[in-house]
This record gives C-alpha cells, structure tokens and sequence, in this order.
C-alpha cells in the first residue's frame, strides 16, 4: 500500500495497480490472513494519501484537480471525462497502436511481453479447470489485470504515446511483473514456447541497442523500427558508432558470463524443473 501510494505521487497511472493488488494477497483458504494483509495494504495508503491531497490543494487548489490539467494545451481535451483529459471509453484506434502500432506498441517494442501474457491465460484456464490458485495464478491475474487497466486508461488520453519515449511509456512499470512470470514458468514450457521467448527477447535487446546507440527521445509521429534504421545504416554519427561498439561489447561479455554460469549450473546439477509456487512463496529449490 505505502508504494502504491508513493508511486501514485509521480504517476498516476500507479493508482490502476491498487484494485489489482487485492488479488495477489487473496486466498480463500485463509481468509483471515487475506483480511488483514487488506486491512495492512490500507493503511500502507495513508501517508501518501496525506501527502496527496496537501500538495494538490496546496499547488492546484482541491485534492481532486490533477497537475495534468496545467499542461501544455496540445496535451489537454477539455471537456472529455476525467479532468477534461481521460476519457471513460478508450479510443480503439489507440488501443491499436499501444498494442501492435509501429510507433509505440508492444508488439514492436516488447513483443515477449505478448507471448508472456498468453502464457499467463493459458495458465489462469488450466488452473481454472484443476481449482488450483497458487501465488503464481494470482500474479499472472495481477499482471493481466494491471496491463488491460493501463492499455484501458492510456487509450483514452490523448498523449497515450508518452512523448519522446521510445515504447509504450505509460504500459511499461507492469513488464517486470511479466518477467517474473517468464522466469517462474520457463521450466515448464515446451520447446515451440521457449524458442517464441528467445526469438521475441532477442528482439527486444535488439531495439535496446538501436534505441541508446541513436536516439532515445523520438518524436511521437514516427514509427520507430524505419526511424531507427536510418539513423544507424543512413545517417550514423561518430557518437552513434561508438555507442554501438561499447554496447555490443557489454551485451558480448554478458553472454559469455551467463554461458560460464549455466556451464557450472549443470555440472552441480542445477537447474531443475521448477514447481509452481506454494501460498507461503516456498518451492523446491538447488542447493545453495
């Protein structure tokens, strides 16, 4: 609760994970302990809370007036639901474009995160059908939860691309949560599934490395895979070449030292295939 709402302070979008959260810390077989983690996540709010409305009616007049509001005007829709800016049906052409548009979506920016998300479904359905409802189910819930509330909220806002962000900005504090997911199932997954993964990771790093060897802060019109293409193989700078050259060697000696590490794992015996996680957090594990 306390870093919902500390996290609420510097972005809005935060106040989307609160609801969500419920889910992580419910567990119908032990609904006392559910009560009171509720009970404990509340009041985790209330200093933020405090915080929150003595500096909105300190800087903005009410607790209820965003700062958004006193932005710059191309940014502002006056008129249009929530203080004039978000509006309570998204805009499906933005739901489009975060998603699977070329100039901010997931799909060509985060595309494991897409393949990380049907994992997380085909795994709600098949726990649906045992009546299994272990921590890994509830964080794939949560995870989905937060995503289609982001997607949702930022769809209906007119600078739903972030500015010069290079990606979905808005959508990107909940992709962790997906990578731990990646990292709780990746065991368990069929070949077909694991080579999806790599393909799509690889993919990633890749925009990575062209993103911090050019330019990070993109205009928001551009599709971002032509732009970056011509920045590196049309128009390279000195600057651009040697930040290409000291990435390639940092991602070279990462490789090497994860190689090493996987060497020595199998030779102890590890890794094994990693059980889904208990209520309590606890699965079976190497030895240390």
């Amino acid at each position: 609760g306390l870093s919902v709402g500390l996290g609420a302070l510097s972005d809005y979008g935060v106040i989307l994970y609160a609801l969500p959260l419920l889910v992580l810390i419910w567990n119908p077989a032990h609904r006392e302990k559910t009560g009171k983690a509720a009970l404990l996540m509340a009041v985790g709010t209330l200093l933020p809370g405090m915080l929150w409305i003595f500096y909105h009616t300190r800087c903005f007049g009410s607790p209820f007036v965003l700062a958004t509001q006193f932005n710059n005007p191309r940014f502002i829709e006056t008129g249009h639901g929530l203080a004039g800016q978000f509006r309570f049906l998204p805009d499906l052409g933005n739901v489009g474009q975060l998603v699977f548009g070329s100039r901010r979506g997931i799909l060509w920016t985060q595309p494991w995160v897409l393949v990380v998300a049907a994992i997380a479904v085909l795994s709600l359905l098949k726990g649906s059908r045992t009546g299994g409802w272990n921590l890994e189910l509830r964080l794939s819930l949560f995870s989905l939860l937060v995503l289609f509330a982001l997607v949702w909220f930022n769809a209906g806002f007119g600078g739903w691309h972030g500015g010069n962000a290079a990606g979905p900005r808005y959508l990107a504090s909940i992709f962790p949560v997906f990578a731990v997911i990646l990292a709780l199932q990746y065991d368990r997954l069929s070949s077909f599934v694991k080579m999806s993964l790599w393909l799509t990771s690889l993919f990633s790093v890749l925009f990575f490395v062209l993103v911090y060897a050019t330019n990070f802060e993109p205009d928001p019109a551009v599709s971002l895979w032509p732009y970056y293409f011509r920045l590196l193989f049309i128009h390279p700078t000195p600057t651009t070449l040697i930040r290409l050259a000291g990435m390639l060697l940092f991602f070279g000696i990462a490789i090497a030292l994860s190689r090493k590490t996987l060497k020595s794992a199998k030779k102890s015996g590890c890794p094994v295939p990693i059980p889904p996680l208990c209520d309590n957090g606890t699965t079976s594990s190497c030895p240390l």
